[in-house]
């Protein structure tokens, strides 16, 4: 309805129709499965307090309900009262409060306003840094402002060949030196358009407003980094054709060791699709594309089909990087001047670092090497535990991998037999099996708990295990019984006494802990739940 309405004055949403409703539809799954967690939890809370004859929810619970899941209070209230319950509104508000107050606290702040009023001061006073990085990687400059802590310092100067951090691009390192001063420069920062920060730690002499110093950068640092950024632009110009237009820069990264790029996609990379986006980077190194930098009217950039970078600000000229015949974008960073010079690029990992945002990890050039290499000396390694040859390494693992889960089956069906006897005692008027078993694994322990709740017909299964030196348990109680007891309460009761957390559903729940120590404590009160 919204596109037929507005694909007129908008008609990006006629084009972006099947992403559009991609990610509606997978926002609405999303929420459903979040939905149904907050449900899950509501009943249960209702069963609780239904128990103990109480019609108030408390506020703690509304809460979280909000926090955790997405519940509106109203939402909460009206789901209550159809239960013939309230909730505790004054409970809910303190947590709110609380919460407010609490993230208050955290936020110590960046330091940014008192730094900023530093930089604008100066700005007031007329000071100003020329960046001649693109051109050269050292310089002579006269210092303009000096701000001193111990043995660091801060400094402008009017000219700089450093690149101050900014568009997703670390700042330069380098050196500063004069007749008796030497500092090393650790970073650059860019605080406002024009003023460019250098920030090192004085090796020797005394810096002072008005000096004459060398500028000069880290000329391998910054040659790893053009590297890492024009990979990034071939990355996302690779993404938008492998994935679609939708694909947005969504954040970056780009440092001398590695790149991080983030991106708008709605569900995870394929393997096939990330290995076909290394192979189009990597095919777009070898052909050795020219990258052009030229600077242009900012209308006259877009219409050439220019890509602007998330959260950057453009002014009236703007600063085209081109790769030739492959990508163009707004960029301020420092590039290659041929692709060729990356000489290869991995992507490392892919992942999801919010909804509808993924990240790609790739190192460049010498990183690649280093990568592959290790790589290498990881698999020399285990051929040589297997003492096998590293090309025997995968159908190994495999066969090695297959005899393992023979052997857990073996384990577990061992488990189930070995077991099978356990006794059905009667207490408090509520049949009971409770026993510590030998499992080895969780599932297994869940599997012979399901096992005996088909034979006890009616009571409540609790058994626990060592699995990886902790407390596993398992606690079942059959359908007859769930309004009495609830499973969810018994295992959150029994894992607090092995310093351990646990829930699930009335008929059915798990937990567990590290105090192997206590086991038989939790189970002297586990019987006494029913005493």
């Amino acid at each position: 309805v919204v596109i037929d309405e507005m694909g007129g004055a908008y008609p990006e949403l006629i084009q972006h129709r099947v992403f559009i409703e991609k990610v509606i539809s997978h926002e609405e799954d999303r929420f459903c499965e979040t939905l149904d967690k907050g449900l899950s939890m509501l009943d249960e809370t209702f069963e609780a307090l239904k128990k103990k004859k109480s019609a108030i929810v408390p506020g703690e619970v509304a809460f979280k309900l909000y926090d955790t899941y997405g519940f509106p209070k109203d939402l909460t209230v009206d789901i209550a009262s159809e239960h013939g319950m309230t909730i505790d509104e004054k409970g809910f508000e303190n947590k709110m409060n609380a919460q407010r107050e609490k993230a208050r606290a955290a936020w110590k702040g960046s330091g940014e306003e008192k730094v900023e009023g530093v930089y604008k001061e100066l700005k007031s006073k007329g000071i100003a840094s020329k960046f001649v990085g693109y051109e050269k990687e050292s310089c002579e400059a006269k210092v303009l402002a000096v701000i001193p802590s111990g043995k660091n310092v801060k400094f402008v100067t009017d000219v700089t060949p450093f690149y101050g951090e900014s568009g997703g691009q670390v700042g330069d390192a380098g050196v500063a030196v004069a007749d008796g001063i030497g500092i090393t420069v650790t970073n650059a920062t860019k605080p406002l358009p024009d003023i460019i920060v250098h920030e090192g730690v004085i090796e020797s002499g005394e810096l002072k407003e008005g000096a004459k110093i060398t500028l000069a950068v880290d000329s391998d640092r910054r040659a790893d980094t053009k590297r890492n950024h024009t990979a990034t632009h071939l990355l996302h110009k690779t993404l938008r054709e492998t994935l679609g237009e939708h694909v947005k820069q969504a954040g970056s990264l780009v440092g001398p060791s590695r790149l991080r790029f983030d991106f708008s996609h709605f569900h995870a990379m394929t393997d096939e699709e990330i290995s076909n986006v290394e192979a189009d980077v990597n095919d777009a190194i070898r052909k050795n594309f020219k990258v052009n930098v030229n600077e242009m009217p900012h209308e006259e950039a877009i219409k050439k089909g220019a890509l602007a970078f998330f959260g950057e600000k453009y002014g009236a000229r703007v600063r085209l990087v081109e790769v030739e015949g492959f990508s163009m974008e707004l960029c301020g960073g420092t590039h290659v001047s041929r692709s060729g010079d990356i000489g290869m690029f991995k992507i490392l990992s892919e992942s999801s670092v919010a909804s509808g945002v993924r990240r790609i990890e790739a190192v460049t050039g010498a990183g690649v090497e280093a990568y592959v290499n290790d790589m290498e000396k990881g698999l020399k390694d285990i051929a040589s535990e297997l003492k096998i040859g590293v090309h025997e390494v995968p159908a190994r693992v495999k066969r090695l991998n297959e005899k393992v889960r023979q052997f857990e089956k073996q384990i577990e069906k061992g488990s189930l037999n070995a077991k099978a006897d356990i006794k059905i005692e009667e207490v408090g008027g509520v049949k009971l099996i409770m026993a510590k078993v030998e499992c080895g694994s969780v599932p297994a322990l869940r599997e012979l708990a399901d096992h005996h709740k088909q034979k006890i017909g009616s009571g409540v299964i609790i058994l626990t295990s060592i699995i990886n030196d902790k407390v596993s348990l398992i606690v079942t109680v059959t359908k007859d019984l769930t309004g009495a007891f609830s499973a969810g309460d018994i295992v959150k009761k029994l894992s607090a006494v092995i310093g351990g957390t646990g829930g699930g559903r009335p008929d059915m729940a798990q937990g567990g802990g590290g105090d192997v120590s206590k086991i038989d404590d939790m189970l002297l009160d586990a019987r006494k739940i029913f005493l």
